[in-house]
């Protein structure tokens, strides 16, 4: 009797000998830290790329699919958020998908600065005294925000997004909508800046009182000095909405949503430590029938995803897929 074992694939007709396949994808990397200890601007969302869709990061066009090699391995890396530090400023970590014929990879988001520092360049720029710039392609400048005397004018300056963020208003920019995984999700908001000295009600002359919003995507809200107005709100719409800033001791500013890529939001006196940025995500999306069912790390499938016929793989965590 014959033997037909050597002729079968993976599920969906993947695996081994299978012929290539177009794939969407969606990668965001780590949102920035806002800050050290002191009054903190936003941090910069981390840089989001993605084909699906016709926009990606910093408005630019959506990309082409990649084409996967049927039987190749693809190494996914999802970047973590950065941790916020009371002395080190912190940027967020890039995310990837490498393999055979395809490179896509994103910057992690800049730093907040802090008092009359410079926030840094990033997939979106942290904001400080002087906004740091964003990657092309993947996210927008930090704003910048120069009235930083403690107890005066408390600067609000807004981490950067998928759209520019507002160094009047010190809301965070709002994150791209990207619909791959069939969720309408916002991906990658900036965080809200802090308030210290503002008053309350608000002095326009002093850009406002209260923390800023965290931008729409997971920014984290910017926290304020007691009694000086609102803490900001938190970015929702998100895989993970980020955190409200605090009006309290801490005064610590909001965290950035979790697998978000938002960035943090900044804290509003010397006693808060930098907010962590959100971590990223890294999503693929292809037909059901070409779907191989071979993958590592921490995932989640969802096949035939609004009736199209099409697979949905979304990484939280570092992991593989094999086509």
């Amino acid at each position: 009797m014959a033997n037909f074992y050597g002729s079968l694939t993976g599920f969906g007709g993947g695996g081994a000998g299978a012929v290539p396949y177009d794939v969407h994808f969606l990668v965001i990397a780590g949102g920035g830290s806002a800050g050290i200890a002191g009054i903190m601007s936003g941090a910069g969302a981390g840089g989001l790329r993605t084909s699906f869709g016709s926009k990606s990061g910093g408005d630019v066009s959506a990309q082409s699919q990649e084409t996967f090699t049927g039987g190749a391995v693809y190494t996914i890396t999802v970047g973590a958020g950065a941790t916020g530090h009371a002395t080190n400023y912190v940027s967020g970590i890039a995310s990837s998908i490498a393999g055979t014929g395809v490179s896509v990879a994103t910057v992690g988001g800049g730093y907040g600065g802090q008092g009359s520092y410079d926030g840094s360049p990033g997939g979106c720029g942290g904001s400080g005294a002087s906004g740091g710039s964003g990657t092309a392609g993947e996210g927008f400048a930090g704003a910048s925000d120069n009235k930083w005397a403690y107890g005066g004018g408390g600067g609000t300056a807004a981490g950067g997004g998928g759209a520019p963020g507002g160094s009047g208003t010190g809301h965070g920019g709002a994150g791209t909508q990207v619909n791959i995984d069939g969720n309408n999700y916002y991906w990658g908001g900036g965080g809200g800046g802090a308030s210290h000295g503002n008053p309350w009600p608000p002095d326009p002359s002093n850009y406002g009182g209260g923390g800023g919003n965290g931008g729409i995507g997971g920014g984290g809200g910017g926290s304020l000095y007691s009694g000086h107005g609102p803490a900001g709100a938190a970015g929702g719409s998100a895989i993970n909405s980020g955190e409200a800033g605090q009006s309290n001791l801490s005064h610590v500013g909001g965290y950035g949503g979790a697998n978000s890529g938002g960035g943090g939001g900044g804290g509003a006196d010397s006693s808060a430590t930098g907010s962590n940025g959100g971590s990223g995500c890294v999503i693929l999306r292809m037909p059901d029938a070409n779907y191989s069912g071979v993958k590592t790390g921490t995932s989640t499938v969802a096949t035939d995803v609004g009736g199209s016929g099409e697979t949905v793989i979304t990484w939280t965590g570092t992991g593989s897929y094999t086509a």
